[in-house]
């Protein structure tokens, strides 16, 4: 982003705005459309999707936060909210006061862009930091406020959170609007944190870019075509972080008898050919692909998994076999080994190959040279 002028310097200061790592996105990496969970939770209509791009209409996104939490794989977040951040400003109490931005209520608590960017997961890891209600303020607002209307989303986190604790589930108030002083001082969650390091990198950053587009410009961004993220050094994997969170709560708070649990664990069957197609494109590194030495593996850890089903869409063979978990105490379990390999040096090239699926010593690729050496000799000489 190139800062024109001061106004749009404050602007990035004072105000959140969605950012996308589309590299995460299951449809770029399964090459094949098989989520719309950001833009369906989109009231504005922001949200552009395809096998080749993530794209927000800027003019459109109210930065309402909805299809941050909706998001399996953590492609979208606020720059004015942290979920991490959010937790650690809770303080143990009997009442626990959440104001939205456009609340007009007074007094203290916790101020957040937007009450959509509350879901199960995240109300389950404030249960621990606070003994009694969550009090919400400012939906008496939502029918006017630009960024939409968070009631039903709201239900639908209740339900989740009934689903889950039964009877012990947090209590969720919605308050009509108060102008008695809530006790406290506000801790703004609504705006990006910029402390002086911070903002002198983004002044640095800025003058480096002027400076080298003057030396050297760069074609008209309608000219570049930028490569697609499977082309480029790898596929990334990033946790999610409201999966993350509650993951390493999930002994601490009161899951009911019959819950099922927002996690599942993998096995891989006997039908797996170690294509390793799954540990390269899970988003979240639940799976992951290693390769030692002569050994190739797949690797899986339940905490990080969001049960995305990419891993499964993708096995071509249907090796990738989803379970449910017991118990929370399995969710933190070490990284367990799904399958492993051991690979052969070719004796021609020296590359690791499968010596299974070869049959000799040298690689398909040496073994096909071979043979079309062989047919050549024999066309020569007959």
């Amino acid at each position: 982003m190139r800062l024109e002028n001061r106004e749009q310097a404050g602007t990035l200061l004072q105000a959140s705005s969605l950012l996308v790592d589309e590299a995460l996105c299951l449809n770029l990496r399964g090459r094949v459309m098989s989520c719309s969970a950001c833009r369906d939770s989109c009231e504005s209509e922001a949200l552009m999707l395809s096998t080749d791009m993530v794209e927000v209409d800027a003019e459109c996104c109210t930065a309402c936060g909805a299809c941050v939490p909706g998001c399996p794989a953590g492609v979208l977040h606020l720059s004015g909210f942290s979920p991490p951040r959010f937790i650690a400003s809770l303080e143990a109490s009997d009442e626990m006061h959440i104001h939205c931005s456009e609340s007009s209520d007074k007094g203290g608590g916790v101020v957040i862009p937007c009450h959509k960017l509350l879901d199960a997961r995240l109300i389950a890891s404030a249960a621990p930091a606070t003994a009694g209600k969550i009090l919400l303020h400012g939906l008496n607002e939502c029918e006017t406020c630009i960024k939409g209307d968070a009631s039903s989303h709201l239900d639908d986190v209740e339900a989740t959170l009934r689903k889950w604790f039964a009877e012990r589930a947090p209590q969720i108030e919605r308050l009509a609007p108060n102008e008695d002083n809530i006790p406290g001082k506000r801790r703004y969650e609504d705006q990006p944190s910029m402390n002086r390091r911070n903002f002198l990198r983004l002044m640095g950053a800025q003058a480096s870019s002027g400076t080298a587009d003057w030396i050297l410009p760069i074609a008209d961004e309608k000219e570049v075509s930028p490569l697609p993220f499977y082309q480029g050094e790898g596929c990334i994997q990033r946790p999610v972080v409201y999966q993350q969170m509650l993951a390493t709560r999930a002994t601490r708070v009161p899951w009911s008898d019959k819950a099922e649990l927002p996690w599942q664990s993998r096995l891989l069957g006997e039908t797996c050919t170690a294509c390793m197609t799954c540990g390269d494109r899970c988003p979240t590194g639940a799976l992951q692909s290693v390769v030692e030495g002569v050994h190739k593996k797949i690797t899986f850890e339940t905490a990080l998994c969001t049960n995305c089903g990419l891993c499964v869409n993708l096995c071509p063979v249907d090796a990738v076999q989803p379970f449910e978990l017991n118990s929370a105490e399995q969710v933190n379990a070490p990284r367990t080994l799904l399958m492993q390999q051991t690979l052969q040096v070719c004796a021609q090239c020296g590359d690791l190959f499968d010596a299974e699926a070869s049959g000799g010593n040298l690689c398909s690729i040496c073994s096909n040279e071979q043979d079309l050496d062989g047919e050549w000799l024999q066309m020569l000489q007959g």
